[in-house]
Order: C-alpha cells, then structure tokens, then sequence
C-alpha cells in the first residue's frame, strides 16, 4: 500500500482520459513520484494547480504498490506566473522541469537537491542555474571534485577539470596536459568574480561533457537546455 503525504515540484504534466492527468513530480522526501489527478478543468482556477514548475503540497494513496497512486494535489508557489515575463527566467524554470524529469528514476532520496532546486526556482538566474547543473549532477551520483587540485592538493588557481575523474587541476599542475582538459569557470568556484560569456559557454561545456558521459548515455540531453544556452549567450 501506498500512503505518502509530502510536498514537490511539478516537472511534467500528461493528459490521462478526458478530465485526468498524470503528474510526474520531484518531491522533497520520496524523490521521483508519479500520481494521478482527477477531474483536471483545463482554463478552470483549480485546473491552474497542475502547470508545470508548481510547488505543491500533496497527498497520494494506493492500494497497491504497482498501481499508480492517486493524489490530492494543493497549490505553495507558483513559479512561472513570478517569471513570465522574462524569457530567460522562463527558460531557466522550463528547463529545470526538463532536466529533472530526464535524469530520475522513481523514489530516489534526493532531499538535499529538492531544498537547491527550490532555491533556484524561487529566484532564477544563469548564474544559479549552471551551479545547479553541479548539483545534478552530485544528485545522480557523478558529483564533480572541484574544492581542491587532484594532482597537487591545492586550493587556488583551479583552472582546469580532469575529463576522466571529475576533479579540479592547478594550473600549475595542469600545464602538460592542457589539451586534455575542460576549462573550469572560475564563478563555478568563487562567488566573488565577474562572469562573461565565454564562461557560461564553458560552464554549460562542462558539464554538458558530464552528463553525457555519465548521466543521458542512452538519451539525449534536453533540448530545452541549448535553448537556454542560446538566449544567455546572446543577453
């Protein structure tokens, strides 16, 4: 039997017959949950709680644990309404959703990720959102090292990622070996330093090369995510 009382995020929405639906959403204790809605009014007030990116709080009970669950859905945040009309802010929540649903399996402990998602959520910016992707990646189990160098231990002038270990390197240490390595932004480190374009280009670069080599092996990477690389290489 199924009883779970919590809270999530909504990362995906899918029709189910004429008046149900199927939400896919990040919760803050049981990580992936999917449940069904009934009686979803589409244009209706209460039709407004299922859009994608909503906090809310919910209910879901099965009787059996294979069945999906159903849920009593109620509205904490709306998140795209506060952004709709930035279309970088916009493009930061759209993408979340996506990235979330593409890299989870159901019932995943992710509680520590789900309190950073919200963070970003409630305020969207480029910054924060490609911290996040480290995140997502630490949440899926291929966290990068970038608190000190891999080959001499030290914690300044981190310049560079070991494309095979995911770990910081000097640039001292690095110097025979640069063109094997994925330069590291110097904001994804220091919260104290200006941030240009070309290193949200190497941000997204970076751990773009991690989740395709760890983390979307057999599915491509959201297509949503190069449209926000897009917009915030043009701002």
């Amino acid at each position: 039997m199924i009883d779970i009382d919590d809270e999530g995020v909504i990362v995906n929405v899918f029709p189910s017959g004429e008046h149900g639906a199927v939400l896919c959403m990040l919760s803050r204790g049981h990580g992936i949950i999917k449940g069904y809605v009934r009686n979803v009014k589409k244009g209706k007030p209460e039709g407004m709680i299922y859009h994608l990116a909503n906090r809310v709080a919910f209910q879901m009970r099965s009787r059996l644990e294979d069945n999906l669950g159903n849920l009593k859905v109620s509205l904490i945040s709306e998140y795209v309404s506060r952004s709709i009309n930035d279309k970088v802010k916009m493009t930061i929540i759209m993408t979340v959703s996506a990235m979330i649903y593409a890299a989870f399996k159901e019932y995943e402990q992710l509680t520590e990720f789900y309190d950073s998602t919200i963070g970003l959520l409630s305020d969207p910016s480029p910054v924060d959102y490609l911290r996040w992707e480290l995140m997502l990646l630490k949440a899926s189990g291929f966290g990068l090292d970038l608190t000190k160098c891999a080959v001499t231990g030290k914690t300044d002038d981190l310049l560079y990622v070991s494309p095979k270990s995911g770990r910081a390197v000097s640039k001292g240490a690095a110097l025979p070996y640069v063109k094997y390595l994925l330069p590291l932004p110097s904001f994804l480190v220091n919260d104290d330093v200006d941030v240009s374009k070309d290193n949200i280009r190497q941000a997204f670069a970076l751990t773009g090369y991690f989740f395709r080599r760890y983390l979307f092996i057999d599915k491509k990477i959201p297509e949503i995510r190069a449209v926000l690389e897009e917009y915030l290489l043009k701002e």
